[in-house]
């Protein structure tokens, strides 16, 4: 998925403050992911979405991404739900590509 749509999908749904509380995601992703990816099209051209498995592994893909690489969502887990706050890095803090070894060597 690309996480371009996933980033304008995430702040719509966020509230002012960048939270989204008790996030489910079929819904997620039949209402905000599809807004995203028909926001250019008309109205009577607009296609609903399947949320199915393969739809689920690379949203979670996505999300994963977004909070370990590029540390631009957090998250809390509540029982049968989850919390996501939209976040910026922290400019303060190396890179972790700075290590011996790491895969991402160069980014800055």
């Amino acid at each position: 998925m690309v996480k371009s749509v996933v980033i304008d999908a995430l702040a719509a749904a966020a509230d002012a403050d960048g939270v989204l509380s008790n996030v489910a995601m079929p819904e997620f992703y039949r209402v905000h992911v599809a807004n995203a990816l028909n926001k250019d099209l008309p109205d009577e051209e607009k296609n609903t979405l399947v949320y199915d498995t393969f739809t689920a592994c690379a949203l979670m893909d996505c999300f994963t991404a977004l909070m370990r690489q590029d540390r631009l969502l957090g998250h809390r887990g509540n029982g049968d739900s989850v919390d996501y706050r939209l976040t910026l890095p922290d400019s303060t803090r190396s890179c972790p590509a700075s290590r011996p070894g790491c895969p991402r060597n160069g980014c800055s």
